[in-house]
């Protein structure tokens, strides 16, 4: 998998960085968000934590996937203007792991 940066802009009245990418992953599916995650923050030099990936899109039979990321300069602005399901959906896996059934 090789990710290229397409573009890069600031947006300083929310407090991030705005990313538009692609992903070259021939011979392989589609990776998962938080491969490309991992990967983009590497390459971008800081913290995957306040990186959000808003969105893949992959062609069908294609081996290239067009993306865009939020890079927030602030936990605080990033609870503030990242989508909430995307949020969650980390805290859900997080609370699986802890969990053990279900409450009655």
């Amino acid at each position: 998998m090789e990710i290229r940066i397409l573009e890069r802009r600031e947006n300083p009245l929310v407090g991030r960085e705005e990313i538009r990418f692609q992903i070259l992953h021939p011979g392989e599916a589609t990776p998962s968000r938080q491969a490309v995650k991992d990967q983009l923050a590497s390459l971008l030099g800081g913290g995957g934590d306040l990186l959000v990936i808003l969105r893949l899109r992959t062609h069908q039979g294609s081996c290239n996937t067009l993306g865009l990321a939020h890079l927030y300069r602030s936990p605080d602005r990033l609870k503030k203007f990242a989508p909430k399901h995307l949020l969650q959906r980390g805290v859900k896996e997080e609370k699986a792991e802890g969990e053990k059934g279900g409450e009655g």
